[in-house]
């Protein structure tokens, strides 16, 4: 506990039944729709947003069957691309389509990040937690958060809420 004081980061963890609008309220809070959202129930992974480090790069970060992989955004490209992760696997191949396809429909960043978030939202081979490094609008020098966007409380999946609790047990200074 001691050693948490000198933190300046304070999570935000969104939490509610399922289609109550948790994903909306932090896209309005973000100023933009990165976060799949939907009438019905939609986040089936926990998201983790943060402001992006000093190279201010936007990322995704999780893990593809176990191996760390992230997607960052290239400016000068207008698409995301692998940074890191498997070389080889069916999922890398969807969603490197997926990239693709937005790429050529010149979807804004906001968009691109959105579009991917929705299709590995639904991929059992990508770990519960995706951490997303995006502007915070909230951030200030003396302190800054992290948001998590959660599966619905009342959801009839297992695995959701598994991912639920281990939201809620990362809980620190909330």
């Amino acid at each position: 506990k001691i050693d948490s004081l000198g933190d300046n980061r304070v999570s935000l963890c969104f939490t509610g039944v399922y289609s109550a609008g948790k994903s909306a309220l932090i896209n309005a809070i973000l100023g933009c729709k990165i976060l799949p959202e939907d009438i019905k129930s939609e986040t089936a992974k926990m998201f983790r947003i943060y402001s992006p480090e000093k190279d201010g790069k936007v990322r995704i970060i999780f893990a593809l069957c176990n191996v760390y992989t992230v997607l960052s955004w290239n400016s000068s490209e207008g698409m995301f691309e692998f940074e890191k992760g498997p070389s080889e696997n069916v999922v890398r191949k969807e969603i490197q389509i997926l990239i693709n396809d937005v790429k050529k429909q010149e979807k804004r960043l906001d968009e691109q990040v959105r579009c991917i978030l929705d299709k590995i939202n639904g991929y059992e081979e990508i770990s519960s937690e995706i951490r997303i490094e995006f502007p915070v609008p909230l951030d200030k020098e003396s302190v800054q958060f992290t948001i998590y966007d959660t599966p619905g409380t009342d959801s009839n999946y297992v695995a959701h809420q598994h991912v639920l609790i281990e939201a809620l047990e990362n809980q620190t200074q909330s």
